[in-house]
């Protein structure tokens, strides 16, 4: 069964978390304990942009963790 997630409501529901450290946008759930997508949109006037190597602005590894962790938490 396909389980998709869209609504920030309700990821930030389930995860606890909200902006500025809610990392994924949306989930889908390709099956239940082995799979899912997690999607993050990415702009370049995000937070982190502003502040993380200023001059080769990059999205930190330290977040991309997290994105990683709150999939799993979702899935």
């Amino acid at each position: 069964m396909l389980k998709i997630i869209k609504s920030k409501k309700k990821l930030i529901n389930i995860l606890q978390i909200d902006k500025p450290f809610l990392m994924i946008d949306s989930f889908k759930n390709k099956r239940k304990g082995y799979s899912g997508i997690a999607e993050k949109i990415i702009t370049k006037n995000d937070w982190y942009f502003k502040s993380h190597f200023l001059n080769n602005p990059i999205f930190p590894g330290t977040l991309q963790t997290e994105a990683m962790l709150q999939s799993i938490i979702i899935h």
